[in-house]
């Protein structure tokens, strides 16, 4: 994480030490009582947020927000054919750190149909490995995810004019 990801816009906030968020700030960053680190919101601002108050069982972050930014997202879309849970964790979270603007899985011919029934699509496990790569690459901008019936009804989708690259290992 190079960036802490919040959902709306605030001027302070309170986490718990022994959180997620509050675990990586004092333990990966080292950060202390007066440090500053990066923060921003889901499809919005960055800004600075200082560590106004730390105790055992929690730390309190003053924010000021700098002003709004476009969407910083490469224009590149990513169309992948369904695989393994395992397989499809690590493409979210990498694509998601590249800058991809988009993420279009498919179920292919040589796709395994109960895929889509796995955990990470059932949860909101897939949300989380993308905002792990938005916060890796310190961006705000959180890149589509579509999950689609078959390739015919993925391509439908895209844009017409784009610029198109197939891979496929077994042809």
């Amino acid at each position: 994480m190079n960036i802490l990801l919040i959902a709306e816009k605030v001027s302070s906030l309170e986490l718990p030490v022994n959180g997620e968020a509050g675990t990586h700030i004092l333990q990966v960053f080292n950060a202390k009582l007066g440090d500053t680190i990066d923060i921003g919101v889901c499809n919005g601002p960055r800004g600075k947020a200082i560590i106004v108050r730390l105790n055992k069982n929690s730390l309190k972050l003053s924010i000021k927000w700098n002003q709004d930014h476009t969407n910083d997202l490469y224009p590149v879309g990513l169309l992948v054919g369904l695989s393994r849970p395992q397989t499809c964790r690590k493409i979210l979270e990498q694509a998601s750190t590249l800058g991809v603007s988009s993420i279009d899985f498919f179920i292919s011919d040589k796709s395994e149909p109960s895929y889509r029934d796995s955990k990470l699509w059932k949860t909101k496990e897939w949300e989380e490995k993308i905002q792990k790569g938005v916060e890796q690459a310190f961006c705000t901008y959180i890149p589509r995810c579509t999950i689609w019936s078959n390739l015919a009804e993925c391509i439908e989708s895209q844009c017409g004019d784009s610029y198109r690259i197939a891979l496929d290992n077994y042809e």
